[in-house]
């Protein structure tokens, strides 16, 4: 069984984009135009009784412009975070027009070994974004952009042709061979580097980040003030620090580690009976919603409350004497 929550799905686009040219190479072969046309009759009915069988027109025609369709498209031509442009946002529109052409030379006309490249990543853009539009399952997608479901990998090669052709315009006003290069790269340093993005990222200090319109929370500071403060016996009880300090220095890979995530049930009662049962320990939690924040009790322990350090609010608990 396929993982619900994978981008397997997104990958999978590129084997029924490559079976799909497979097929037209050899229908292009056919002399016959009626023949041609049978084919192409044929193909489309079977690809139609797929989809009723699979259950993906009846079920999901009705999902008309979902959220994650819109990101995908925005990534490409609006969003000024998510594009490796900025200045002109719709050049997009320009590279997605140019792949388009030589798509419609592949198919239309006589292919050409050279124009397969671009009309195969415009296909593929093409097909996800129909993808993401009209059969998507809602509710089992990750559109997050850690997941790379959104992933425009297909771009990489159209930019490239894009500056190739260029290039190659400028060649032909230019007699120099030196300034058509230095040009490209001029253009590509001022349209296709996201410099606010990059500056984004470095001087991102905690709340919705603009790129990846996720929520980030600042450890760092908790995490320092910690590591002279928690003893070898001590018991943590947080989720975010201990992933953060698995990724760091592990400094407290050999303590007792209790996951807030794990609790079931009402986080509070589940909090209290951890206090209880064990002697000392330490909460980190980004969120204060379960706890007071002010010092408390609970039976014959003390919870005091140390304060927020970044995004993270910490208690230490303690046996009373």
């Amino acid at each position: 069984m396929i993982d619900p929550f994978s981008n397997f799905k997104i990958i999978l686009v590129n084997y029924v984009v490559f079976i799909v040219f497979l097929v037209f190479k050899f229908w292009k072969r056919i002399k016959s135009r009626r023949t041609q046309i049978l084919w192409a009759v044929i193909a489309f009915l079977l690809a139609w009784v797929v989809l009723e069988i699979t259950g993906i027109v009846s079920n999901y025609i009705d999902i008309f412009f979902k959220d994650i369709g819109i990101q995908y498209w925005e990534s490409l031509v609006s969003n000024p975070y998510r594009q490796w442009y900025y200045l002109l946002p719709v050049v997009g529109y320009l590279i997605i027009f140019t792949a388009f052409f030589f798509s419609l030379k592949f198919f239309l006309g006589t292919p050409q070994k050279s124009d397969v490249a671009l009309s195969y990543c415009f296909v593929i853009f093409f097909v996800i974004l129909l993808y993401l539009v009209f059969f998507l399952n809602e509710g089992v997608f990750l559109g997050m952009v850690r997941y790379g479901s959104l992933l425009e990998y297909w771009y990489v090669l159209m930019m490239a042709a894009f500056f190739f052709i260029m290039y190659y315009l400028m060649r032909k006003f230019i007699q120099s061979r030196v300034l058509p290069v230095f040009l490209t790269i001029i253009i590509l340093s001022a349209f296709f580097i996201n410099f606010p993005a990059f500056s984004a990222i470095y001087q991102f200090t905690g709340g919705i980040h603009p790129v990846t319109r996720e929520g980030h929370l600042i450890i760092e500071p908790a995490y320092q003030m910690l590591i002279p403060l928690i003893d070898e016996d001590d018991v943590i009880l947080s989720t975010q620090l201990t992933t953060y300090d698995e990724m760091h220095d592990d400094v407290f890979r050999d303590h007792l580690i209790v996951l807030y995530s794990n609790l079931v049930g009402d986080k509070s009662i589940g909090i209290n009976d951890v206090i209880i049962r064990y002697p000392e320990g330490w909460i980190i939690l980004n969120d204060s919603s379960d706890l007071p924040e002010t010092s408390f009790s609970v039976t014959d322990k003390t919870i005091d409350y140390l304060g927020k350090q970044g995004d993270m609010f910490i208690w230490h608990w303690y046996t009373s004497q």
